[in-house]
């Protein structure tokens, strides 16, 4: 009976390392197809297959560090807050799917049925479009990620297919107006305001203000190196490390412009030397901004980036465009010649697609009269 007790566990072991090892070569295989995918050169495919980890946040972060850290629509490097947002949104899929009763081991497991999951899970926490279009977009990287591509379907398709789904639409038309440049607002007064408070938050207004740069990149900002004359260069803070220029078209801008440079040494950014680090650079702007919507109760609600809106609606009126978001009436659609002005104009702004627009200046399309106008 003993013998017989051996003999049984002998072969259960067996069997065990037999599915063990089945297991281990299933993986391995579909390792092997992920990384001729990913274009990983085949001298590297042992390293890689043995360091596949068996962790789900450790694979996410294998994924990451093989080609996470490339733009979807290219081989560029992708900016680190995308893929800081890639990791994040990565490990809140699985940690969302473990908590609805689906433990997923192994990342290279996801299905059609838990994108499902997912969407459901979603609109039932009541998430803003905005949010949905995001997460929506790195659930689709991530499946081209592992080879999976197309597994992400239309919100209309799984809307058709689930019940509980609702269809959420990003509004990227503006509907009211962020611009500082608002009828209770005097800017002469705030950019006075700001210099008391500090010159250099006095100086990242203005040139907020006159340029429409993101913070980002005016606290990065090298005013002596930066000034081409006629533009201003902007190749430091922009999105994906893009290199634009924006013209200098007034004799405010210039002026702007040539304060910074006289506030600040040669070769200095805006920010100073001793400014810490970008997230310190950006809580001490906010401080400020604090203390200049106490000073001025009407700013009370309206944010930093307000003042690129303002610049693009000064931009465009320099050029004869209309501001539809500031009351300017939409009669008739663009003329060919005014959507090159517009799309010139964008770029200034660090936009290639000229829908973007909309996001500053509102529809541009023509409003159909009301029953009282017909």
């Amino acid at each position: 009976m003993d013998e017989q007790n051996a003999v049984n566990k002998t072969t259960l072991s067996q069997r065990r390392a037999k599915q063990k090892l089945a297991k281990k070569e299933e993986r391995h295989v579909r390792v092997k197809q992920l990384l001729v995918k990913l274009n990983v050169p085949s001298d590297l495919w042992h390293a890689a297959l043995v360091a596949w980890p068996r962790g789900v946040r450790s694979q996410l972060q294998w994924l990451l560090d093989w080609q996470g850290k490339l733009r979807a629509d290219s081989s560029r490097k992708a900016s680190k807050k995308t893929v800081d947002d890639r990791k994040s949104t990565f490990t809140l899929f699985f940690s969302d799917l473990h908590a609805r009763g689906y433990k997923i081991f192994n990342v290279l497991n996801l299905n059609s049925k838990h994108i499902e999951v997912l969407h459901l899970h979603w609109t039932a926490q009541g998430l803003a479009a905005a949010t949905i279009t995001a997460r929506r977009s790195h659930l689709r990287f991530f499946c081209k990620l592992i080879d999976k591509n197309g597994m992400v379907p239309s919100q209309e398709a799984l809307a058709a297919k689930l019940a509980d789904y609702k269809v959420v639409k990003r509004i990227t038309v503006a509907q009211n107006d962020k611009s500082w440049d608002q009828a209770n607002v005097n800017m002469v007064a705030v950019i006075e305001s700001a210099f008391e408070i500090s010159p250099i938050f006095g100086h990242e207004i203005s040139i907020m203000y006159e340029y429409g740069l993101r913070l980002r990149e005016c606290v990065m900002l090298e005013p002596h190196r930066q000034d081409m004359e006629k533009e201003l260069m902007v190749d430091r803070g922009g999105k994906n490390g893009l290199k634009r220029f924006v013209p200098i078209e007034t004799l405010e801008q210039r002026a702007a412009l040539s304060a910074a440079k006289a506030f600040v040494s040669r070769g200095d950014s805006l920010s100073g030397k001793d400014c810490g680090t970008l997230k310190q650079v950006y809580q001490q702007v906010h401080r400020w901004l604090s203390l200049l919507q106490k000073k001025h109760p009407e700013l009370v609600g309206l944010t930093i980036h307000g003042l690129r809106h303002g610049a693009f609606h000064a931009a465009l009126r320099r050029h004869g465009l209309p501001v539809p978001i500031a009351g300017d009436r939409m009669d008739q659609r663009l003329t060919r010649e005014q959507e090159k002005l517009l799309a010139k104009i964008m770029l200034a702004f660090g936009h290639s697609r000229i829908s973007v627009a909309t996001a500053y200046g509102g529809s541009f399309s023509p409003k159909k009269p009301s029953d009282d106008e017909k």
